[in-house]
C-alpha cells in the first residue's frame, strides 16, 4: 500500500482539547494545513483505550 505524505508542522495543542478528550500530557503533535488534521502522539495505547472524551 502506497499512502500519500503530507507536510506537517509542530503545533501546540490547546488545553482544552487534551482535557476534553482526557488526555493530561501528550509526547508529540504535529499539524496539516492541507487536510486540516492535527495528529496527536500519546504515551501508549493503554492510554488510548481509556481514553474518555467529552463532547
Amino acid at each position: 500500500m502506497e499512502f500519500p505524505i503530507y507536510e506537517t508542522a509542530s503545533q501546540n495543542v490547546p488545553d482544552e482539547l487534551l482535557k476534553a478528550l482526557g488526555i493530561e500530557t501528550i509526547i508529540h503533535s504535529v499539524f496539516n494545513k492541507e487536510t486540516k488534521i492535527l495528529l496527536l502522539e500519546i504515551e501508549s495505547g493503554q492510554q488510548l483505550e481509556n481514553l474518555s472524551p467529552d463532547f
